[in-house]
């Protein structure tokens, strides 16, 4: 079960009504009903004041779900992180099958494309400027060092 859906459980056992938990958490109304309806992600600073009326400790709440939910699918998610040495194409189709299945694969993904896609054009900006510039490969050969350098990096962390 989501976080989000636990508020609204606690809320109606505690007999509040939206109007009501918006008032004693000093959110908005419409605040409260797009958190419930999972439209946001909520910051911790509206977890802490829907905590605080319902008697939880939201912000806890949330990461030991996150926590479950990163070791139910931690193989999931070293594959995608795997998938970028074959190419962003393979982490793009990764991570469109399971984005939505999973939060965690959803920003791992994001973060495993961009940092792909940013390499990908540094390493192509390098070899076009050396081959006009220079008439020479030793500026695409530095971008592959610094390529190479970067993935081994990357993947220690």
């Amino acid at each position: 079960m989501e976080y989000k859906n636990i508020i609204k459980e606690l809320r109606l056992r505690q007999g509040y009504t939206q109007v009501d938990l918006a008032e004693l958490s000093s959110l908005s109304l419409r605040t409260i009903q797009r958190i419930e309806n999972n439209e946001v992600e909520p910051t911790p600073y509206s977890l802490n004041q829907i905590g605080e009326v319902l008697g939880v400790n939201l912000n806890e709440l949330k990461n030991n779900i996150m926590k479950q939910k990163s070791k139910s699918t931690n193989s999931w998610n070293i594959l995608l992180h795997l998938s970028s040495i074959f190419g962003i194409i393979t982490t793009s189709i990764i991570w469109v099958i399971f984005k939505r299945k999973d939060e965690i694969i959803e920003f791992q993904g994001r973060d495993v494309i961009n940092f792909k896609f940013n390499w990908i054009l540094l390493y192509i900006v390098f070899g076009v400027a050396s081959l006009l510039i220079t008439q020479s490969w030793a500026l695409l050969i530095i971008a592959f060092s610094f390529l190479v350098f970067n993935w081994i990096n990357y993947l220690n962390i």
